[in-house]
C-alpha cells in the first residue's frame, strides 16, 4: 500500500517517522480520527525537537516550550510555526477529553502533516 509519506524511507533519520506517519493514515483509514490527532501531534512534537537538536538547542522542554524556541530563534518560517500549532492544538485537546472527532478533523491532521 501507498503512502503520503513515502519520501520518508529513504534516510535512517526519517524512518521513524515514515512508521508513525503510516500508522497514522492507517488510524484515519479505520476512522480513528481521535487517535490519529494525537498520532498527529506526538510527530509533530519529534519533528520540533529534531529542528532544535540540528541547531544545537536544548530540546527537553515541553513540545509548547520547544516550539516557542524554534518561533523566537526563526528557525522555522511562519508558515510551518502555524502549521505545527495547527496540529499540536487539536491533538492536546483529542489526548485530554472524549469528545468525538470526524472525518474532516482527520483530513486537516494529514493536511497539516503531510504539509510540513
Amino acid at each position: 500500500m501507498s503512502s503520503n509519506f513515502d519520501f520518508l524511507q529513504g534516510n535512517e533519520d526519517s524512518m521513524g517517522y515514515f512508521r508513525a506517519a503510516n500508522f497514522l493514515e492507517q488510524e484515519y483509514a479505520i476512522g480513528n480520527y481521535a487517535s490519529e490527532l494525537t498520532s498527529a501531534r506526538k510527530i509533530a512534537e519529534n519533528v520540533v525537537k529534531f529542528i532544535l537538536d540540528q541547531n544545537y538547542m536544548d530540546n527537553d522542554a515541553t513540545f509548547a516550550q520547544n516550539l516557542k524556541a524554534v518561533k523566537y530563534h526563526h528557525l522555522l518560517n511562519q508558515q510551518l510555526v502555524d502549521l505545527l500549532y495547527a496540529i499540536k492544538q487539536p491533538g492536546n485537546e483529542a489526548s485530554h477529553t472524549l469528545e468525538q472527532y470526524n472525518k474532516q478533523d482527520g483530513v486537516a491532521a494529514l493536511q497539516h502533516l503531510s504539509a510540513i
